[in-house]
């Protein structure tokens, strides 16, 4: 079982699509940041847990997140009710195209002052890069 933990970090910003290849992660922890937009990047991972509360996110939540036994998202400002469907000729989350070049991490030390949370299932580190996070080496996106 593995899990991200970024909680209370004042973290801002869109959560970027790498975050939809994490399919070996069953509990993330993003409560308590100032994170804006939609959360639609966890809708196919195998999640047990997911925090997201006390954030700034907005739109629908999906509805198989609504599925996971502990999901907490009090203090975002979601919508209500139905979502709209998805607009034509969306391709299925987590497809990339086939001449994408992997990540490659040009900072492995951490330095800079970020700091680096790594996950010891597939050494996935983030980096803390002010006051956002960069997802740096994901051998997963390769």
């Amino acid at each position: 079982m593995c899990f991200r933990d970024l909680s209370s970090n004042a973290l801002t910003g869109d959560l970027p699509k790498s975050f939809s290849s994490l399919t070996s992660v069953n509990n993330i922890y993003l409560q308590s940041n100032q994170f804006t937009g939609t959360i639609v990047v966890f809708e196919n991972l195998p999640l047990q847990n997911l925090n997201v509360a006390n954030n700034c996110f907005s739109g629908w939540i999906p509805g198989n997140l609504k599925e996971i036994n502990n999901l907490q998202t009090d203090g975002n400002s979601w919508s209500t009710g139905p979502a709209p469907p998805p607009p034509p000729f969306t391709p299925p989350p987590g497809k990339t195209s086939p001449n994408k070049q992997p990540a490659t991490n040009s900072n492995p030390s951490g330095a800079n002052g970020g700091s680096k949370k790594i996950c010891p299932e597939n050494q996935w580190p983030l980096e803390d890069q002010g006051q956002h996070f960069v997802p740096q080496g994901d051998p997963l996106l390769s």
